[in-house]
């Protein structure tokens, strides 16, 4: 389960400060986000943290009602390693020059 939290912080990361770039496939998308309120915008993809752990947190849910366990804790500990990969992606590649996140 860990490695797939990690995937998910990835693809959150990935999404949001490659493909939704200037000129890349889904730039349209981040100028939606742009015109939304910031509490709706946030999790779709307007803050890396946000979207990684909104992925986080469904995913999560998907595989509880798939496999027929949860675990609270897991379901915390899966969501903030998401979160963490995203930070430290954030941290390695943007320099903390994150500029999708309000």
């Amino acid at each position: 389960m860990i490695l797939q939290a990690i995937i998910i912080g990835i693809v959150a990361w990935v999404f949001i400060y490659i493909l939704m770039d200037t000129d890349m496939i889904f730039n349209k998308w981040w100028v939606v986000l742009n015109k939304l309120p910031k509490w709706l915008s946030m999790p779709l993809g307007g803050c890396v943290y946000c979207f990684s752990g909104q992925l986080a947190l469904w995913y999560y849910i998907y595989y509880a009602i798939v496999t027929g366990a949860y675990n609270a804790l897991y379901h915390i500990a899966f969501v903030s390693v998401a979160i963490l990969t995203a930070e430290i992606l954030n941290h390695i590649l943007k320099n903390n020059n994150d500029t999708k996140n309000y």
